[in-house]
């Protein structure tokens, strides 16, 4: 257990980082951003479905929807947690029932994506490989909004370019401010 307890602490130093930096750039959350991947992931995982199975693994699209629905759901409840939290100057339990069911979804997801990602590689059939490829980038990007939805909470601010427009704006208005000097001129130099 210590060796994963190792990994997931290393994972979730680069997804902090992942975090801060769409944080700063975009001005939103990590909530967004886990649910954002939570939109793309049943894509990826039903083309893999369907390139493996065809109709059948059509079948499976809304069990993969209805897993992200829930996912998104309870993010949302975290995401209110913490905001209260903030709120009252305290902090969200990183051993509490949110996090713990977090760490195991992103240990699970992780699992199976390394499972059919191997499994890919090994098979012979392409249509099989393809397939398995698809679900494993489908249950990776689930597992990352997972790991993502653990990472430490930053309130939304404002992105890059309303950063840059109002460094502009400054620095338009304080250019109108000041007189600009004129150097005199003597006809005779003329």
């Amino acid at each position: 257990m210590k060796a994963y307890d190792f990994v997931d602490k290393q994972i979730m130093k680069g997804v902090n980082k992942g975090v801060r930096a769409w944080n700063y750039t975009t001005g939103r959350t990590k909530t967004d951003l886990a649910n954002l991947l939570l939109y793309a992931a049943p894509v990826v995982e039903a083309a893999g479905l369907i390139s493996t199975h065809g109709a059948v693994g059509a079948m499976f699209y809304p069990i993969c929807v209805w897993i992200s629905y829930v996912a998104q759901r309870d993010n949302k409840t975290l995401e209110q947690i913490e905001k209260k939290a903030m709120s009252e100057q305290m902090m969200v339990n990183p051993n509490g029932p949110h996090h713990r069911k977090l760490k195991l979804r992103s240990a699970y997801w992780g699992s199976c994506s390394l499972v059919q990602g191997c499994t890919s590689f090994v098979s012979k059939d392409h249509q099989i490989e393809l397939g398995l490829g698809l679900m494993s980038a489908g249950h990776a990007t689930r597992s990352l909004s997972h790991y993502i939805s653990r990472a430490d909470p930053l309130p939304p601010g404002k992105s890059i370019f309303e950063k840059a427009g109002e460094k502009l704006n400054e620095m338009i208005s304080d250019a109108v401010r000041k007189p600009v000097p004129v150097r005199a001129f003597n006809l005779e130099d003329i």
